[in-house]
């Protein structure tokens, strides 16, 4: 099982942009005067990577409209995978991503894809957890109580491609860079789909720090005018997606 916790427990600041997809030619040169690529994909050309997400949600779609009304407190649940590909001989991860506020959290952890299917059927609950690590454990636990109280099933698929840079003197600023993002509904753990474009020729921004956001990014800020953005992938995936998705949630 998962032996380093750090990577499976995050807690930050997260702000979000939407500029211009050419606009990536403009930021990233700026950018690497204080960051670098992520070392995961400093050796490719493109600095991409693909990010896969299967997201959950009640027949009432309880999450959505956390989002849509604007809930200070809210909490997501996903799949995740990476890559063009799915392989299902290949480890997946199932993810919490909380939100209180400005702040984001999001706990993970590895799960064999061949048991996604049956999650809903565990009656035998010790066995399942048993071998996990304690913070395992503890978010096995709520992601799978999250699911079966609020009957939570697979709603969207989302993809898109990812180009990830980190801070030279601070490992824990990020900022990635989302571009490609696609969606299709979701009606089962099937991981093979074919999304349809939703946000294309542009580019989504994403800074994700700890405790105080760099000067240096304050500039970027003020020298293009960047305005913040709350924009979800999930949200207007589905509404992207939904026929006559307006009307069936009443929203304008």
């Amino acid at each position: 099982m998962i032996k380093n916790k750090t990577n499976f427990h995050f807690q930050r600041y997260e702000l979000k942009y939407i500029l211009p997809g050419n606009f990536a030619d403009i930021i990233v040169p700026e950018l690497l005067k204080h960051m670098e690529w992520d070392p995961f994909i400093a050796h490719k050309e493109d600095k991409s990577y693909q990010v896969n997400s299967l997201y959950f949600d009640s027949d009432d779609y309880c999450s959505f409209f956390e989002k849509i009304n604007g809930f200070k407190k809210r909490k997501k649940l996903r799949i995740r995978y990476y890559g063009d590909k799915f392989d299902p001989e290949k480890l997946i991860y199932l993810e919490i991503k909380r939100k209180y506020d400005s702040v984001i959290i999001k706990d993970r952890i590895k799960y064999p894809f061949e048991k996604i299917s049956n999650i809903y059927k565990i009656t035998n609950f010790t066995n399942e957890i048993e071998g996990m690590e304690a913070y395992e454990k503890d978010t096995f636990t709520e992601f799978l109580l999250t699911l079966r109280l609020k009957d939570m099933k697979p709603k969207l698929f989302v993809s898109y491609l990812r180009r990830p840079l980190m801070g030279i003197q601070n490992k824990n600023l990020r900022i990635t860079l989302d571009s490609h993002i696609k969606a299709c509904e979701a009606k089962n753990f099937e991981m093979v789909f074919t999304p349809q474009n939703v946000l294309s020729k542009m580019l989504i921004v994403e800074v994700k720090y700890n405790n105080i956001l760099p000067g240096w990014f304050h500039k970027i800020i003020q020298k293009y005018s960047l305005d913040r953005t709350s924009y979800s992938k999930y949200t207007n995936g589905l509404i992207a997606c939904k026929p006559d998705s307006k009307l069936i949630f009443n929203i304008s």
